[in-house]
């Protein structure tokens, strides 16, 4: 409930939950959910696991990560992980993650980014 008030803090366990069930959807919960009619998964690989690695990379270093250290606990949490900052901080998504950040915009078909949210 904490996380769902706050629209931009980073935390909801509903988007969180809500992407492993469209994960699941292939059959195998393994961050690699099914993608939009003309979205590549080789697109989709790169950019997941470029993005993923720099997690790690930044935790390890003992650097502060814009999606929840809980992302980095395999594929599948990074994925969940991953969508809820796509909703919930869109602007630094797009900014520190741009091709994670078009990868989730293609498969969502959604550009929160430019949503106004004042």
């Amino acid at each position: 409930m904490q996380g769902g008030l706050d629209p931009e803090d980073g935390h909801n366990v509903v988007i969180h939950e809500f992407a492993h069930q469209l994960d699941s959807l292939t059959g195998h919960t393994n961050g690699i959910p099914i993608l939009r009619k003309g979205q590549r998964y080789e697109g989709w690989e790169k950019a997941m696991l470029d993005a993923y690695q720099g997690h790690l990379d930044r935790l390890e270093a003992g650097q502060h990560t814009l999606i929840s250290a809980y992302g980095a606990t395999n594929h599948q949490e990074f994925f969940a992980e991953a969508t809820v900052t796509f909703f919930e901080k869109p602007d630094a998504l797009h900014r520190d993650e741009p091709a994670l950040y078009a990868q989730l915009s293609e498969l969502f078909g959604l550009d929160p980014a430019r949503w106004d949210r004042a």
